[in-house]
């Protein structure tokens, strides 16, 4: 009996340790990828940027800012901040607006970050 005891926690405990690198794995490579949802499609978000001068087309903004999670896979973004908005330079290429501060803390600036579709 003690064996089999023994044998049960055992599995209890690789379990648990299997649950735990799955989801340190899951967070580092999965949920803190930044990304925008846009069109009914994922984009990546990778750190090429570019100034609001050569955006030549506003075609959208993020409307809400959700984690993307096993139980949320669908969350609009988790790169930028509502009201961001997506832009298109003269390649027809699309980029999203990142808020940051400004040194010292109190003005708010943008820059625009290049997306590509996720595969």
């Amino acid at each position: 009996m003690a064996e089999k005891k023994k044998k049960i926690i055992f599995a209890g405990i690789m379990v648990l340790i299997a649950v735990i690198l799955f989801f340190a794995w899951y967070n580092e490579n999965v949920a803190k990828k930044p990304y925008v949802k846009f069109g009914g499609e994922y984009y990546t978000v990778i750190g090429a940027g570019i100034n609001e001068e050569n955006v030549v087309e506003y075609v959208g903004e993020i409307e809400r800012i959700t984690p993307r999670t096993l139980w949320n896979k669908d969350g609009d973004s988790n790169f930028s901040i509502e009201g961001a908005r997506i832009g298109l330079n003269e390649e027809g290429e699309y980029f999203v607006e990142w808020f940051y501060y400004a040194e010292g803390g109190d003005e708010i600036n943008s820059k625009f970050f290049w997306m590509k579709p996720q595969k």
